[in-house]
């Protein structure tokens, strides 16, 4: 028998719409369970409740009736909370709002921050993922490449970093850059740089 990774059981939730007194009722007693390991693909047009659906398997969104659990843990649970989202990623479908600060190493932090880890651990992976990058470039001779890649659940992320390296190095330039997105509407993928040392 499957492993359960997510079970949504007799989901209800209603809005209030900003221009009405009516609520607008976007799940009705909704069943779904999604099989550990499997893929699957929600599909409708805008405002059918495909957003609001991911927002409840992560707790963004309670249910207002029924339940959602993630590998048996109620998302009502606030004492789970942080399990919960550790098991289930959210990437939102605008990468404007995906992008929290205004320095690298605090949009990089962004993601361990609200899974819990320590700001101390937070700031040494900052860092630790900069030094690499800094210390690769530094073994580089002039006229040499240097290939950056990393895999990551936040693929575009990665080129923010390389950008943030290239604007305080401008001894180097980006000759060719991939990003693979083997998930349509995620960013986790990977991300690899070919820059060149002038």
């Amino acid at each position: 028998m499957e492993k359960q990774a997510i079970c949504v059981d007799k989901l209800v939730y209603r809005y209030q719409r900003q221009d009405e007194n009516e609520q607008h009722v976007v799940f009705n007693g909704l069943d779904l369970s999604i099989a550990e390991g499997s893929f699957v693909a929600v599909l409708g047009h805008n405002g059918c409740g495909k957003s609001t659906l991911a927002k409840h398997m992560n707790a963004i969104l309670l249910p207002q009736g029924g339940s959602v659990t993630v590998y048996g843990m109620d998302t009502r649970d606030e004492a789970l909370l942080l399990e919960i989202r550790r098991s289930v990623g959210m990437v939102f479908q605008n990468p404007d709002n995906q992008i929290v600060a205004n320095v690298v190493e605090e949009d990089v932090a962004f993601g361990p921050e609200n899974l819990g880890v320590p700001p101390e651990e937070i700031r040494r992976l900052a860092a630790l993922q900069k030094t690499i990058l800094e210390n690769a470039s530094r073994a580089v001779k002039p006229g040499g490449r240097l290939v950056y890649s990393t895999c990551s659940i936040d693929a575009e992320e990665d080129g923010l970093l390389v950008r943030d390296f290239l604007q305080n190095h401008p001894e180097w330039t980006l000759k060719e850059e991939k990003l693979i997105l083997p998930h349509e509407e995620k960013s986790d993928g990977a991300y690899a740089a070919l820059l060149i040392c002038a």
